[in-house]
């Protein structure tokens, strides 16, 4: 006599996926709860850093600094000479406001002492300084006060650049200069050949004007 067999009333397929669901709510489950700390089979030790990995590292940081030493060099001299032409300009025009509301000229003479080799008389690497030249001498003498003393970063150069040496400048009582042009190159310790060189120009009718280089005022 043949055995009846009974159908199973859930299909195989449908059960090896119920299992499958199973198998992934119960991972889930067990990664969202807290991990249990498992105990280490020996004692734990921090890992720190190896000789050759120290000395990749240090090997690194010489190679990116020597290679943004230059920019960073440049940027330096960049930033003093703009400021010493701002001072210098600043300073011009407050010699031109002075010299209105006093209705008297006001003189520029540059600055000695400051241990800068000074070679001619057209060199202003110590600075100037701005008074009231009473008798036009040129000089600051007895009586006469100096209003403001102007200084410029050491190991940096301003050069009164006229065609006779002149270690004045002149504003009038107009509050213009006393000649036709008055030229100022401003340069970093290198000299006027440095990336950062800049002239300034004071022209007749009071402006001023700064441009790269050393061209003429006359130019720009």
């Amino acid at each position: 006599m043949l055995r009846a067999f009974r159908t199973p009333l859930v299909p195989e397929s449908l059960t090896s996926v119920s299992h499958l669901w199973r198998l992934i709510h119960q991972l889930t489950t067990v990664t969202s709860m807290k991990s249990i700390p498992v105990p280490a089979c020996g004692p734990v030790r921090n890992r720190g850093f190896t000789a050759i990995e120290l000395l990749m590292v240090v090997a690194i940081l010489g190679v990116l600094a020597a290679l943004s030493a230059p920019s960073f060099t440049e940027t330096i001299k960049r930033y003093r000479v703009n400021s010493i032409r701002e001072d210098l300009q600043s300073s011009i025009q407050w010699a031109r406001s002075e010299a209105v509301r006093r209705r008297l000229p006001v003189t520029f003479l540059r600055a000695t002492g400051c241990g800068a080799a000074l070679s001619t008389g057209n060199d202003w690497d110590c600075g100037w300084n701005a008074f009231v030249d009473t008798n036009n001498n040129s000089a600051i003498d007895p009586g006469e006060t100096v209003l403001r003393t102007f200084t410029i970063p050491i190991g940096y150069h301003v050069t009164h650049d006229m065609a006779a040496i002149s270690p004045t400048m002149i504003v009038t009582r107009f509050g213009q200069p006393g000649t036709s042009n008055e030229r100022f190159i401003i340069s970093p310790p290198e000299g006027v050949t440095g990336e950062t060189t800049l002239v300034t120009c004071y022209y007749p009718g009071g402006s001023l004007r700064s441009k790269k280089g050393t061209p003429a005022c006359n130019t720009f």
